[in-house]
């Protein structure tokens, strides 16, 4: 899974996964994106229920785990079923301070580089209108470079309108399209660029 250099030569930073559903195809974009992030960590984000499912992939699929933390937002039945080095909870998929102040905490008690899965847009934009998601995203975003971590942040294309894509796309520097299966159909590096 090849994301195209940036014009300065990097790879990005943040990425768009533009895949169908929740199935296969965001699983194995999670496993190609942190084979070739380098990172040492995973910090996955989720609205989406028990990441242990994504955790178990990546595992099988790449080598060189380190510390795997999660933070799940709404409620879940219990703790994630992964082996998971730490879960942070936010009660309320509203309540995106919670959820910025819980990814901050667990990037600043993890050494070594990260990436971050946040699974997913989609899930998000059915609690917190546009204006609300966008703003938060470009925070997190901001945040994750701050961090020096990777991120990868899931939507379901069919699920939106174009111009809804189009406008998170904005905020990141490098996009995926996957198919069913998980392969790449498109992949496209913005010229965003960020502080670093």
């Amino acid at each position: 899974m090849a994301l195209p250099d940036l014009p300065d030569g990097d790879q990005p930073a943040t990425v768009l996964v533009l895949a169908p559903g929740f199935g296969d195809a965001g699983a194995a974009g999670c496993s190609g994106l942190f084979a070739e992030s380098g990172a040492e960590n995973l910090l996955y984000v989720t609205w989406s229920g028990d990441p242990s499912d994504r955790l178990a992939h990546v595992r099988d699929h790449t080598s060189g785990v380190g510390k795997a933390r999660a933070v799940v937002v709404g409620d879940l039945s219990g703790p994630p079923s992964g082996p998971f080095d730490a879960v942070e909870t936010v009660n309320a998929p509203t309540d995106l301070t919670g959820v910025g102040i819980a990814v901050t905490e667990l990037l600043s008690r993890t050494e070594g580089t990260s990436a971050v899965c946040f699974d997913s847009v989609t899930a998000l934009l059915q609690y917190v209108d546009l204006d609300t998601a966008f703003e938060f995203l470009h925070v997190f975003a901001g945040r994750l470079h701050q961090h020096h971590a990777v991120g990868h942040f899931h939507m379901d294309p069919g699920a939106h309108d174009p111009q809804v894509v189009a406008q998170v796309s904005s905020l990141v520097d490098g996009k995926l399209e996957l198919a069913d299966d998980g392969s790449v159909t498109d992949a496209a590096a913005s010229l965003r660029k960020w502080n670093r």
